[in-house]
């Protein structure tokens, strides 16, 4: 059984591993941060169950010029093969207007509930 930090550390990549995969545009890499019946929920808006449900929503930032996503404040509590995360991220999303471009800062909070696969 890996050790509290291990796990720990797994998490943080996961996390970090689908900020990547958002600010590339890359729906594999997001895709591999979920099991195929999870559940998201976005702004408030919680999605119909199924991976094919995150992807097409999140499919949706290929609109942006550019993104970055900073995660921080990583809180895990594991609990054998399941684990629950916190962490805080500020997203850092660019769109074109009219003759350029406007940055929009948004903070966030990602809620997980995960399981050892």
């Amino acid at each position: 059984m890996p050790s509290y930090a291990e796990d720990h550390a797994a998490i943080e990549d996961l996390l970090a591993r689908y900020a990547h995969g958002c600010d590339a545009r890359d729906l594999a890499a997001i895709g591999d941060c979920f099991t195929l019946d999870a559940q998201a929920e976005y702004s408030g808006v919680r999605l119909a169950r199924g991976l094919t449900h995150i992807l097409a929503h999140l499919a949706g930032l290929s609109a942006l010029a550019a993104s970055q996503h900073v995660i921080g404040s990583v809180s895990v509590t594991v609990d054998g093969d399941r684990a629950t995360a916190r962490s805080y991220a500020v997203a850092h999303l660019v769109r074109a207007v009219d003759g350029g471009h406007e940055v929009i800062h948004r903070g966030l909070r990602y809620d997980a509930r995960l399981g050892r696969t």
